[in-house]
C-alpha cells in the first residue's frame, strides 16, 4: 500500500508548496507583522505626546492649551560674603560684608535663564509691552541679584558669560557695599552689552511702611514682640540644653566662651572688639559665615574640616529656623506678601475675563493675545521662610542662595468658564518640589480653593505696627531679617 506523507501545516505553510518557498513566505509574513506592530507603536506614541502637556505647558495644567495668566517669583539673593567678620576668622572677604559675590551674580543670571526657559513664551504677546515687575529690598545684594536675574531672563542662552576669573568687576561701588548699575552687573558677568528694555526695579526703602512687603518680621512690631517672648521661653532654654554639644564645639572654634566680631561697617575694631556670649544664635551666625566661605572657596577655621563644621551646626540651625518661622506666626511674617501675590493673581484673572468679553474673540480665539504678567520679589532667606510659614507649611528645607518660590495661575486656552488653576513650587537652592499647601494638596488646585484656604492668613500694611529702622538696628529681629 502506498503511504502518503503530508508536510505538517506549520504557521504560514501551505499544501503543495516546497520548504524553501514556505520559509521565504514565513519570513515575509513575520516582517509584515513586525512592520505593522512598529506602526501601531509609533501611532500610540504620537497619540500620547499629543494628549500630554507640551514642554512649554506646566504639568499642573491638565491640557496642552493652558494659558499662563500670572507667575510670582520670590527669590533669595545669590551667594554673598559673611554678614560679620569674626576675630577668629583668619581670612579676608574679597568684598564688603554682606555683598553679593561674583558667584552670586552668576547664580542670579542662571536663575533668570531658567525663568526664561519656563515662562518667556507665555510672557510675550502680540503687543510690544511686557508685564514684568521687579521689586527688591533696599539691600545691595538683593538689588544686584534681581538685576542679574533680569539679564538672564532677557538674554537667556543668546550670550555666554566668560569665566569668573576673566571678568573685570572694578566698576562696583564701595566693593559691593552699594548696589551696582545694570551695566556694571553686565561687566561683572562678562557680558559685552546689556538690553535697554529691562524693567526698572522698585526698591523698597526701609524707612517706609512699604518695606513690610518683603521684610515684615524686621519692620513690624507684632512679630518682634512674639520673638522677644520666645527668646526667654522655657522652650528656648530646653533647646540650649539639647544643643549643648554644638555650643561646646563652637567654643573650641573661637577658643573661648565669647564670640567677637568686627562692626557692621567692616572696620576692624582691634583692641575693642564687640563680643557676645555663645548662644544658639551665635551657632547660627558662624554656620552662616562658614556656608558663605564654602561658596567662595575659602577654607574656614575649624577643629574639623570645613563641611564637618557646617554639618555639626546644621541641627541647631534647622531647629532655630523652624521655631523662628512658625505656622502660627506665619501671617505676622509673610501675610502681607501673601496678600500682594493673591491680589496680583486676582487682577490677572479679572483682566483675562475682561479680554474674553471683548469683540475680539470669535470662535473661541483671541485676536490680540495678552501675555502673562510676572513679578519678581528679590529678598532674603527670612523672606522665603516667612512666605512658607504664611502658606501654612511646617516641614520645609532651609532656603539656600537663590532659593525661590513660584506661584503660577493657569487658565484654559479655549474658555474662561472654568476656575483657573494654581501651581505652587519651591526650589530651595538644591532641589525643587511642589508645595503641599493646606487646601491645595500636591501644589496644584483651583484658584478659588487656594484663596478660601488662605483667607485667614492674609494681612495688609494696615495690620503692621511699623518700627522705624533706627529702633530695629540692634534688635534680634534685625539679625534674622536681612540674611
Amino acid at each position: 500500500m502506498m503511504k502518503h506523507r503530508y508536510a505538517s501545516l506549520r504557521e504560514g505553510a501551505e499544501l503543495g508548496v516546497d520548504d524553501a518557498e514556505q520559509r521565504c513566505r514565513r519570513k515575509l509574513w513575520k516582517r509584515s507583522i513586525m512592520s505593522i506592530l512598529a506602526l501601531l507603536a509609533l501611532a500610540a506614541l504620537v497619540t500620547f505626546l499629543a494628549a500630554s502637556p507640551r514642554g512649554d505647558a506646566h504639568p499642573g495644567v491638565g491640557h496642552e492649551d493652558g494659558r499662563l495668566l500670572f507667575v510670582g517669583v520670590l527669590h533669595r539673593h545669590g551667594a554673598r560674603t559673611g554678614i560679620h567678620h569674626y576675630t577668629f576668622e583668619n581670612f579676608t572677604w574679597p568684598w564688603k560684608l554682606g555683598a553679593l559675590t561674583l558667584e552670586g551674580m552668576e547664580m542670579g543670571f542662571n536663575m533668570g535663564k531658567k525663568l526664561r526657559s519656563d515662562y518667556w513664551r507665555h510672557l510675550t504677546s502680540s503687543s510690544s509691552q511686557m508685564h514684568i515687575d521687579a521689586t527688591s529690598t533696599n539691600v545691595p545684594r538683593t538689588i544686584d541679584t534681581v538685576h542679574s536675574a533680569l539679564l538672564g531672563l532677557f538674554l537667556g542662552d543668546q550670550v555666554k558669560t566668560s569665566s569668573i576669573l576673566e571678568r573685570d568687576c572694578s566698576c562696583r561701588p564701595d566693593r559691593g557695599g552699594q548696589a551696582s548699575s545694570v551695566e556694571c552687573i553686565g561687566k561683572c558677568l562678562g557680558l559685552d552689552s546689556v538690553p535697554s528694555e529691562l524693567p526698572k526695579v522698585k526698591v523698597l526703602q526701609s524707612s517706609s511702611i512699604e518695606a513690610s512687603l518683603l521684610q515684615q518680621p524686621y519692620v513690624c512690631k507684632e512679630y518682634r514682640t512674639w520673638l522677644s517672648d520666645f527668646d526667654t521661653s522655657q522652650q528656648y532654654s530646653a533647646a540650649v540644653d539639647e544643643f549643648s554639644e554644638q555650643i561646646r564645639f563652637l567654643k573650641k572654634v573661637v577658643n573661648g566662651d565669647r564670640l567677637c566680631f568686627d562692626d557692621l561697617t567692616g572696620k576692624t575694631i582691634k583692641n575693642d572688639e564687640t563680643c557676645t556670649n555663645i548662644t544658639l544664635e551665635a551657632v547660627e551666625r558662624v554656620w552662616d559665615s562658614a556656608v558663605c566661605a564654602l561658596f567662595e572657596g575659602i577654607d574656614y577655621p575649624s577643629p574639623t574640616n570645613h563641611t564637618g563644621l557646617i554639618d555639626t551646626f546644621q541641627p541647631t540651625v534647622d531647629w532655630l529656623w523652624h521655631h523662628w518661622f512658625t505656622v502660627d506666626q506665619g501671617p505676622n511674617m509673610g501675610g502681607i506678601l501673601l496678600n500682594d501675590i493673591l491680589e496680583r493673581m486676582h487682577a490677572a484673572q479679572v483682566a483675562d475675563e475682561s479680554l474674553w468679553k471683548t469683540e475680539n474673540r470669535k470662535m473661541g480665539k483671541v485676536a490680540g493675545f495678552q501675555g502673562a504678567s510676572m513679578v519678581l520679589y528679590s529678598a532674603h532667606d527670612s523672606t522665603v521662610a516667612s512666605l512658607l510659614a504664611a502658606l501654612g507649611l511646617e516641614n520645609w528645607s532651609l532656603p539656600s542662595f537663590v532659593a525661590h518660590i513660584t506661584v503660577e495661575l493657569w487658565a484654559s486656552g479655549t474658555s474662561n468658564e472654568t476656575d483657573p488653576r494654581v501651581v505652587l513650587q519651591y526650589y530651595d537652592g538644591r532641589d525643587g518640589h511642589m508645595l503641599d499647601v493646606r487646601g491645595c494638596p500636591d501644589g496644584t488646585c483651583a484658584y478659588s480653593s487656594l484663596v478660601a484656604a488662605l483667607s485667614s492668613r492674609r494681612m495688609t500694611m494696615a495690620n503692621c505696627t511699623f518700627v522705624a529702622p533706627k529702633e530695629a538696628v540692634n534688635s534680634t529681629a534685625a539679625e534674622k531679617g536681612r540674611r
